[in-house]
Protein backbone atom coordinates (compact mmCIF):
# COMPACT_ATOMS: atom_id res chain seq x y z
CA UNK A 1 0.00 0.00 0.00
CA UNK A 2 3.01 2.52 0.94
CA UNK A 3 4.20 1.49 -2.65
CA UNK A 4 1.41 2.45 -4.42
CA UNK A 5 0.98 5.75 -2.40
CA UNK A 6 3.94 6.45 -3.12
CA UNK A 7 3.84 5.65 -7.11
CA UNK A 8 0.68 7.82 -6.61
CA UNK A 9 2.73 10.35 -5.23
CA UNK A 10 5.32 10.44 -7.89
CA UNK A 11 3.03 9.90 -10.55
CA UNK A 12 1.48 13.29 -9.05
CA UNK A 13 5.15 14.98 -9.20
CA UNK A 14 5.97 14.22 -12.75
CA UNK A 15 1.49 15.55 -14.38
CA UNK A 16 2.73 18.54 -11.78
CA UNK A 17 6.39 18.83 -13.81
CA UNK A 18 4.74 18.45 -16.98
CA UNK A 19 2.27 21.01 -16.05
CA UNK A 20 5.29 23.41 -14.73
CA UNK A 21 7.14 23.02 -18.23
CA UNK A 22 4.24 23.25 -20.33
CA UNK A 23 3.01 26.65 -18.77
CA UNK A 24 6.84 27.70 -18.84
CA UNK A 25 6.71 27.23 -22.49
CA UNK A 26 3.61 29.20 -23.17
CA UNK A 27 4.52 31.69 -21.12
CA UNK A 28 7.92 31.85 -23.17
CA UNK A 29 6.02 32.04 -26.06
CA UNK A 30 3.69 34.70 -25.29
CA UNK A 31 6.43 36.74 -24.25
CA UNK A 32 8.28 36.21 -27.21
CA UNK A 33 4.96 37.33 -29.05
CA UNK A 34 4.56 40.12 -26.77
CA UNK A 35 7.81 41.49 -27.86
CA UNK A 36 7.46 40.90 -31.55
CA UNK A 37 4.40 42.78 -30.80
CA UNK A 38 6.11 45.52 -29.03
CA UNK A 39 8.80 45.81 -32.07
CA UNK A 40 6.32 46.22 -34.40
CA UNK A 41 4.91 49.03 -32.61
CA UNK A 42 8.15 50.30 -31.89
CA UNK A 43 8.94 50.23 -36.09
CA UNK A 44 5.52 51.56 -36.78
CA UNK A 45 6.06 54.33 -34.10
CA UNK A 46 9.32 55.36 -35.65
CA UNK A 47 7.84 55.27 -38.95
CA UNK A 48 5.30 57.37 -37.93
CA UNK A 49 7.90 59.81 -36.50
CA UNK A 50 9.77 59.89 -39.23
CA UNK A 51 6.61 60.97 -41.60
CA UNK A 52 5.88 63.50 -39.11
CA UNK A 53 9.12 65.09 -39.04
CA UNK A 54 9.15 64.91 -42.88
CA UNK A 55 6.17 66.98 -43.21
CA UNK A 56 7.06 69.35 -40.58
CA UNK A 57 9.85 69.72 -42.02
CA UNK A 58 8.06 70.53 -45.59
CA UNK A 59 5.11 72.77 -44.02
CA UNK A 60 8.28 74.72 -42.39
CA UNK A 61 9.80 74.81 -45.67
CA UNK A 62 6.63 75.83 -47.74
CA UNK A 63 5.73 78.49 -44.96
CA UNK A 64 9.62 79.82 -45.27
CA UNK A 65 8.61 80.29 -49.22
CA UNK A 66 5.51 81.54 -48.70
CA UNK A 67 7.38 83.90 -46.20
CA UNK A 68 10.08 85.21 -49.37
CA UNK A 69 6.93 84.98 -52.27
CA UNK A 70 5.35 87.42 -50.01
CA UNK A 71 8.46 89.56 -49.20
CA UNK A 72 9.22 89.90 -53.01
CA UNK A 73 5.23 90.46 -53.55
CA UNK A 74 5.86 93.51 -51.32
CA UNK A 75 8.87 94.49 -53.08
CA UNK A 76 6.77 94.52 -56.44
CA UNK A 77 4.15 96.30 -55.20
CA UNK A 78 6.48 98.90 -53.70
CA UNK A 79 8.22 99.90 -56.64
CA UNK A 80 4.50 99.59 -58.78
CA UNK A 81 3.51 102.53 -56.04
CA UNK A 82 7.08 103.91 -56.82
CA UNK A 83 6.82 104.11 -60.61
CA UNK A 84 3.34 105.08 -60.49
CA UNK A 85 3.94 108.49 -58.38
CA UNK A 86 6.65 109.01 -60.35
CA UNK A 87 4.12 108.99 -63.52
CA UNK A 88 1.60 110.95 -62.48
CA UNK A 89 4.23 113.97 -61.24
CA UNK A 90 5.16 113.17 -64.87
CA UNK A 91 1.73 113.45 -65.93
CA UNK A 92 0.51 116.57 -63.78
CA UNK A 93 3.98 118.25 -65.41
CA UNK A 94 2.85 117.44 -68.81
CA UNK A 95 -0.53 118.44 -68.71
CA UNK A 96 0.68 121.82 -66.88
CA UNK A 97 3.08 121.99 -69.75
CA UNK A 98 0.14 121.68 -72.52
CA UNK A 99 -2.02 123.82 -70.47
CA UNK A 100 0.63 126.55 -71.03
CA UNK A 101 1.32 126.22 -74.19
CA UNK A 102 -1.92 126.21 -74.84
CA UNK A 103 -2.52 129.76 -73.60
CA UNK A 104 0.70 130.86 -75.39
CA UNK A 105 -1.11 129.47 -78.48
CA UNK A 106 -4.38 131.09 -77.67
CA UNK A 107 -2.13 134.09 -77.44
CA UNK A 108 -0.38 133.92 -80.53
CA UNK A 109 -3.85 133.48 -82.33
CA UNK A 110 -5.32 136.19 -80.51
CA UNK A 111 -2.38 138.47 -81.75
CA UNK A 112 -2.51 137.17 -84.84
CA UNK A 113 -5.95 137.69 -85.68
CA UNK A 114 -5.84 141.37 -84.58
Amino acid sequence: RLEMDRDRLNNAKVKQRAEIETLLRESANATANMEDELDKARDEFNEMKGLYEELQQNMDELQQRASIDMSARDDEVEQLRTQLEVSSRDLATTTERLQDEQQEWALDQAKTSK
